[in-house]
This record gives C-alpha cells, structure tokens and sequence, in this order.
C-alpha cells in the first residue's frame, strides 16, 4: 500500500509594519517573485528598501503601502481609456 502524504497546515503569512524584512524575506512572505519586482521596477514602482552594504531591507508599513500602490497602478492599467482620468 502507498503512503500518503500529510498535508502541514500552512501558517498564514502576514506582514509586520514594526517589522524590517530582508528583501526576500518580505517577498516570500508577501508571495511575490523577482519577475514581479522586475515589472514594478520598470513601470516605475521601485520598492521602497534600505540597503546596508550588499543587503536590501524592506519596511513592513513601507512595504504594504508598495503594494497597495500596485494594486492601483494594476487596477488603472484594466480600465479603458476613456475612465483613467
């Protein structure tokens, strides 16, 4: 007979606004991929980070606000053009 598996319940992932993330950390957590860090990039929406020598932080509060502004940038770019005003 196969064993089956056990399926872990997963922790729910939250973003901490006290806390600073290392930048994959906050990606991993916000589950987000490089490619979408990319995309913002080049749309003109850089991260907010703190970089100490050859390491990016992210800010919880700093970071949340990056994403919702996303999610609007995201939103504009769906409406037709005659409503982006």
């Amino acid at each position: 007979m196969p064993r089956t598996r056990k399926e872990r319940p997963s922790a729910p992932r939250v973003i901490d606004p006290e806390i600073l993330y290392g930048l994959p950390d906050f990606l991993r957590c916000a589950r987000l991929g490089s490619a979408t860090l990319t995309a913002a990039r080049a749309a003109g929406h850089p991260i907010p980070k703190i970089v100490v020598g050859r390491v990016a932080y992210v800010q919880g509060r700093d970071g949340i606000a990056w994403l919702h502004q996303l999610a609007a940038a995201k939103a504009r770019v769906g409406r037709p053009a005659d409503q982006n005003a």
